[in-house]
């Protein structure tokens, strides 16, 4: 089952890889795994240096060899997760400190085939650590820089997709074009508003955030425009001016706009055409000047189809359009993220908690369906249940010291209970969606029913 090729280890898993295509050398530290992170290949001199013989590792998952004491960490699980070539620090069972280079090789089919991985000590340490600190210092001016110009926003971008959108949101912020954001819930879009706001010249002035599905339906016109004097049942008895009227040579932050009710879109389509504003219950016209700026998490156009919203509206809010992707297609904001979150939560709760390794290899692996809000509240969450130094760890049993993230010197939570959460709910709500036809449901989730049944089990539904 295994072979020897010049020195290099190989098992019968990697028949299918040419080893002049990985460019393999016999001399060095060289590791080779399918797309999968099982081990297919490994060169004598990183045996020897693991200390370990060929059937120790090969056939084995590269987490194995984490969880084996073997490496303190995994750049090649990194590198297959964010489909990238990534560089990292690792230490060695020996408590070495090494250089490791994790580069995929994709297929035809664009699926990742194998993984090279180079690892090195020496004077490579040096020349990672200083590019380390000069990226340091780099995003530290950038995120300086940010932070000046959005005096009560931060905004953390280390990806190309979201650097791309602060880009447009900084282009379009001086105009008075009608802003569309849309994205998913949670994905940042009050905080891109707000940048926009803060980057304009009405920054001096109003900025009022409005979630729409917020009000009732029925008192939605009153908040907007306003309303006179014994408008209705349990109206102030002066009346009151609405939000649109307040915010005048300000900004109004309509959130989740896909909500608005129907008979409040033409009053609203009007204010946007003409800053023109009637009070419920009035007949006298006043006038606004205000810069809109809607989100929502809903696609209106599948919502004018179906004669939820009106079309004429949807194309005057839609002047200046802003996607934001979700957090699982920035995957290089997530640690970015997770670490302004901690050191905010660390001032709030006086902690000085850290983030490991593996916690960070945890964040970067998971898919965040819950975005930039559901990585907050894990912080947050993490922050406060962490025991601090010299307290009794009160958790269930003993997977929470082997999956924990942190302690007060380096340690934070696993996501272990947050993913085994979200799937069963997923789940429920697959199973709910097909009637309780479990067939179905497995389609729906893309596994087989006997998976299905076998999950229901694992979970305790």
């Amino acid at each position: 089952m295994k072979a020897t090729f010049q020195k290099f280890f190989v098992s019968n898993l990697l028949s299918d890889i040419p080893l002049e295509e990985a460019m393999v050398e016999a001399s060095d530290n060289v590791m080779i795994t399918n797309g999968n992170g099982v081990i297919c290949g490994i060169g004598h001199t990183m045996l020897e240096n693991l200390g370990a013989e060929p059937e120790d590792i090969l056939g084995y998952r590269v987490d194995d060899l984490v969880a084996r004491g073997y490496y303190d960490r995994s750049v090649i699980r990194e590198c297959i997760t964010l489909r990238k070539k990534v560089n990292g620090l690792l230490q060695d069972r020996h408590g070495h400190y090494l250089f490791s280079t994790a580069n995929p090789v994709f297929g035809e089919d664009g699926r990742i085939r194998f993984v090279v991985t180079n690892t090195r000590g020496g004077d490579v340490l040096d020349q990672f650590i200083q590019e380390r600190r000069e990226s340091q210092k780099k995003y530290e001016g950038i995120a300086g820089y940010l932070r000046n110009r959005t005096k009560h926003c931060s905004v953390v971008a280390a990806s190309p997709e979201m650097c791309r959108v602060l880009s447009i949101c900084k282009r379009i912020a001086d105009s008075d074009g009608t802003v569309l954001l849309t994205g998913e819930s949670g994905t940042g879009k009050e905080i891109c508003a707000t940048y926009i706001y803060e980057n304009s010249r009405r920054a001096g002035d109003a900025f009022l955030p409005i979630n729409c599905s917020a009000i009732p339906s029925e008192l939605v016109e009153a908040e907007l425009f306003g309303y006179e004097k014994g408008a209705f049942t349990g109206a102030d008895s002066k009346g009151r001016m609405g939000m649109l009227e307040v915010a005048d040579h300000g900004t109004v932050f309509l959130d989740e706009i896909g909500e608005l009710p129907l008979h409040v879109q033409p009053k609203l389509l009007r204010f946007l055409e003409t800053g023109e504003i009637k009070r419920v219950g009035g007949s006298r016209l006043s006038y606004s000047d205000v810069r809109v700026i809607a989100a929502t998490n809903r696609d209106l156009r599948q919502l004018v189809a179906q004669h939820k919203f009106r079309e004429d509206l949807f194309y005057r809010l839609n002047v200046l359009p802003v996607h934001i992707p979700p957090l699982r297609n920035r995957r290089e904001d997530i640690l970015p993220l997770a670490s302004f979150f901690l050191q905010q939560f660390n001032r709030k709760y006086e902690r000085s908690l850290r983030l490991s390794p593996q916690f960070q290899e945890k964040l970067l692996a998971y898919h965040w369906p819950g975005n930039i809000r559901e990585l907050r509240n894990l912080i947050e969450r993490t922050v406060i249940t962490a025991p601090k130094p010299g307290e009794p760890d009160q958790s269930p049993g003993p997977e929470r010291s082997q999956e924990a993230l942190g302690s007060e010197e380096e340690r934070i939570l696993p996501l272990r209970e947050v993913v085994r959460d979200f799937e069963r709910t997923y789940i429920q709500r697959a199973i709910q969606t097909c009637g309780g036809n479990m067939t179905q449901a497995a389609r729906l989730l893309g596994v087989h029913r006997t998976q299905l049944y076998r999950k229901l089990a694992e979970k305790e539904f």
